[in-house]
């Protein structure tokens, strides 16, 4: 598995999963690509999932017959801490996590004072 984090993720979060390989967009310079085309640009780099909390790219992209996979995360707000809080479910959805399939993860919010 190499998972790569969309622009939209808060950069420093594949720091969080650093047992598995992966990278964020805008380290590789894929911050202006596309849905479609990072989608692609990464399938050709090898990545198997794209993390992003971009709920729009299942109805927008299809993922049939491709090798990658889309693990889409819902949180607010989308920071760290939130990537944080999720680390867990975010593991246990991308160890599961099939080719062409699209996965949610829902982080619920930080218990208040």
């Amino acid at each position: 598995m190499k998972i790569l984090f969309d622009h939209c993720v808060p950069r420093a979060a594949f720091r969080e999963f650093s047992d598995i390989p992966s990278d964020h967009a805008s380290r590789l310079g894929w911050e202006d690509l596309s849905n479609g085309a990072l989608i692609s640009a990464a399938e050709r780099a090898g990545f198997t999932v794209l993390v992003t909390v971009d709920q729009g790219i299942p109805a927008q992209q299809s993922l049939r017959g491709r090798a990658i996979s889309v693990l889409v995360v819902r949180a607010h707000p989308m920071n760290i801490a939130a990537i944080r809080r999720g680390v867990t479910q975010i593991t246990t959805a991308l160890s599961s996590i099939a080719p062409g399939e699209v996965k949610f993860v829902t982080i619920e919010p930080a218990p208040g004072p």
